[in-house]
């Protein structure tokens, strides 16, 4: 349906003039219209760590009008959370699209989150990273299953998530390539290449005369490992294995 000057966005609903959306849309309004429109086009876990995002910001600045929100103020916001600073500067990315999502729209003229300073974070690439001995170890205390994905993400250095997506059609023996079409990548054309040592390939290869459709990677019920599913289940390992690690990477 037109708006009431025959204006259409290009999201599939209408929208408000700037000069008039902040009058006749509160905060939460805007946030309910965001996160309708994202449910239609960002993955599941995206959009809940929006909603979950947005609440907090809302429960803090709900009443205050759209065009009015002060960036010293929700640096304020950030700054009184008792999380890491990672988890702040995530909330504060959150907003800033919601923000820059309205300003897109013509909602807002403006930004404001944008002038917010981000948080500094530190990567944990260093500690985030697998030697062979405690590798070994975890590969001792896996299950037989679960050892297939360490040895991936161990190897590859690829993304839990993207574990059980790993067929014997994406999977190149030849050349020693995964190649996964579903992924962030997505939008500039481009696979997701993912380069295989020997001792993983060898490995796939196995798994792919067991298994020539569907996942290579496999539960101990047959399903696909998901990302949380490895996540949870790197948990329970470690406190078996006596060890702080998250093979995860290379």
């Amino acid at each position: 349906m037109a708006s009431a000057d025959g204006r259409r966005n290009g999201f599939g609903f209408s929208h408000p003039r700037k000069s008039d959306a902040s009058p006749t849309c509160s905060l939460q309004e805007l946030a309910n219209i965001f996160l309708s429109d994202a449910d239609a086009r960002l993955k599941p876990h995206t959009l809940k760590q929006y909603r979950a995002d947005i609440a907090l910001f809302l429960i803090r600045f709900k009443k205050v009008a759209a065009d009015r929100v002060d960036p010293s103020e929700v640096s304020r916001w950030l700054h009184s959370m008792k999380v890491s600073e990672t988890t702040k500067s995530i909330r504060l990315r959150s907003v800033s699209a919601w923000f820059g999502w309205l300003v897109k729209c013509e909602f807002l003229a403006d930004n404001p989150i944008r002038r917010v300073t981000k948080p500094r974070t530190r990567s944990r690439g260093q500690e985030t990273v697998v030697s062979a001995d405690v590798h070994g170890k975890l590969i001792a205390k896996a299950s037989p299953s679960f050892r297939h994905a360490l040895a991936v993400l161990h190897g590859t250095g690829c993304q839990p998530g993207e574990v059980g997506t790993i067929t014997a059609a994406n999977f190149d023996p030849v050349n020693s390539i995964i190649r996964l079409e579903v992924h962030k990548n997505d939008h500039h054309g481009r696979a997701r290449l993912i380069f295989v040592p020997p001792e993983v390939a060898g490995r796939l290869k196995e798994l792919a005369l067991c298994y020539p459709t569907g996942p290579l990677i496999r539960t101990g019920e047959g399903n696909a490992w998901t990302g949380r599913s490895i996540t949870e289940n790197m948990q329970k390992l470690k406190k078996s294995a006596g060890i702080k690690a998250f093979p995860m990477r290379r």
